[in-house]
């Protein structure tokens, strides 16, 4: 769980969600909404390899959801602000 992760790591985490948040929150001047910015940052953070590209597709959009999930999350808790979230498949 979170209480396992190093304490660099974890403000290095903080630290991006609150610069992706600051854009979010300007969402209607930038059309960048929590799930835009989480496909748009997603394949940077995190390294999905397979041969098969249904696989790498899969794991992809999964990875896409969390940051999602991980992006609402710290702008409702550190920033009061609220957004949807799209459900979860």
């Amino acid at each position: 769980a979170a209480a396992n992760i190093p304490v660099p790591v974890m403000s290095l985490i903080d630290w991006l969600m609150d610069c992706m948040a600051d854009v979010v929150m300007n969402e209607g001047v930038n059309k960048m909404s929590a799930k835009n910015m989480a496909i748009v940052m997603s394949p940077n953070l995190f390294s999905v390899d397979s041969e098969n590209p249904m696989v790498a597709l899969t794991l992809s959009q999964k990875v896409a959801a969390f940051t999602t999930q991980l992006l609402v999350s710290r702008l409702l808790v550190k920033h009061n602000y609220s957004c949807s979230a799209p459900a979860t498949k």
